[in-house]
């Protein structure tokens, strides 16, 4: 299990993303862009980490066409989760915004700090 959380002006965590086994984290707009982020990347255990840089899976995409398919439905779910939390969850309490995450990915609630839930 890994957090993605950016410290805001007054010094706080802001979580913005929990991501479990098999899942991806990233910033999009870092990677493709090629620019630092403000975004930090934490494990929250034992975690096996795979990287790539943006030329190499440029050339992964030109020679093999059904990775680059895989990414671009990837990208599509990760918009459709983007706008789930901006119309859902921003309008939730945090309390709520736990359950309601517990309740869709059981498998939270058993490697999920509670204290990370206060931020997110």
């Amino acid at each position: 299990m890994v957090r993605s959380f950016y410290i805001d002006d007054k010094g706080n965590e802001k979580i913005t993303q929990f991501a479990i086994e098999n899942w991806w984290v990233t910033n999009v707009e870092s990677f493709i862009k090629k620019t630092p982020s403000a975004m930090s990347i934490q494990a929250l255990e034992k975690t096996e980490m795979l990287t790539i840089d943006k030329e190499e899976l440029e050339r992964l995409f030109f020679s093999i066409p059904k990775l680059e398919r895989l990414f671009r439905i990837i990208t599509e779910n990760m918009l459709i989760a983007t706008q789930r939390k901006n119309d859902i969850y921003l309008q939730m309490t945090s309390k709520n915004r736990y359950d309601d995450l517990v309740k869709h990915f059981p498998e939270f609630s058993h490697n999920l700090p509670f204290h990370h839930c206060l931020y997110f």
